[in-house]
């Protein structure tokens, strides 16, 4: 090979590495690029990061509110469960108590009513008994009155 050849390939070569660096130099800026966006992005990762940290420090702080409330609702439940068990316990004894009362009006009441009533209804005749013979001695009245007028009128003429 000659000098002029090796000359030539040579400056082929090194052309071909002036491509090489040119295309290089290329990717190198493209790679600038897609860094400078890597790290644009990272530095909204890292906002999205700090706001979903803080999310979370809000969300524990609101299950801690939860499980307080939770548990107060538990004790609520516990409570009324021994309430509505007091009220079980208050609505038997109250249904025992209108039984008894109830027999005790079918049994005695009613019975006693009756006779105090059938008592009524003898003094009821009794008295239009007297009531009868008290207007008759009206009657009687007022004639013995009338008769006495007629006498002392006649005692008068006479007189």
């Amino acid at each position: 090979m000659t000098d002029s050849q090796k000359l030539d390939l040579l400056l082929t070569k090194v052309g071909n590495i002036e491509t090489d660096v040119a295309e290089l130099k290329t990717n190198v800026a493209e790679l600038k690029e897609d860094v400078a966006e890597l790290k644009a992005d990272m530095v909204e990762v890292k906002a999205d990061v700090a706001e979903l940290k803080e999310d979370v420090a809000n969300l524990k702080a609101d299950m801690v509110e939860v499980k307080a409330d939770v548990a107060e609702l538990k004790t609520d439940v516990t409570e009324l469960k021994t309430d509505i068990a007091n009220l079980k316990t208050d609505v038997a004894i109250l249904k025992r108590d209108v039984a008894g009362i109830r027999l005790t009006i079918d049994n005695e009441l009613r019975v006693n009513i009756m006779r105090v009533a059938e008592g009524h209804l003898d003094l009821v005749r009794h008295l239009k008994e007297a009531g009868r013979k008290g207007s008759e001695m009206e009657m009687l009245t007022v004639r013995v009155n009338v008769l006495e007028r007629d006498v002392r009128e006649l005692r008068h003429q006479f007189a």
